[in-house]
């Protein structure tokens, strides 16, 4: 749990929260996904269990990317780069959802 707290306050550097938690995280949490929801017989228990595992990760990780950057000093173009991934990520996964 530290180590999501950790992630919830960007207390790790932007490349590892980026490229560790955000990206290689959101990777394996899709894994996961792929493996789990043909358990559900259904479309919506599988739409859930997608909610239930990705959505609440990605928020995670997209919180710790931002406040990362934000604490971010050796450049300017790296943070804001990271910023525009995110929010660009995080409305394709709202439209792919209907949302």
């Amino acid at each position: 749990m530290r180590i999501l707290l950790k992630l919830w306050q960007g207390g790790y550097s932007l490349p590892v929260t980026f490229w560790g938690f955000y990206v290689a995280g959101y990777f394996a949490t899709a894994g996961l996904v792929i493996l789990i929801s043909p358990m559900f017989a259904t479309q919506p228990a599988r739409t859930i269990s997608v909610l239930l595992l990705i959505l609440p990760y990605n928020t995670l990780s997209t919180v710790g990317v931002w406040r990362s950057a934000d604490a971010y000093e050796l450049t300017k173009w790296w943070p804001v780069t990271a910023k525009i991934a995110i929010v660009l990520w995080g409305a394709y996964i709202l439209s792919s959802l209907g949302l």
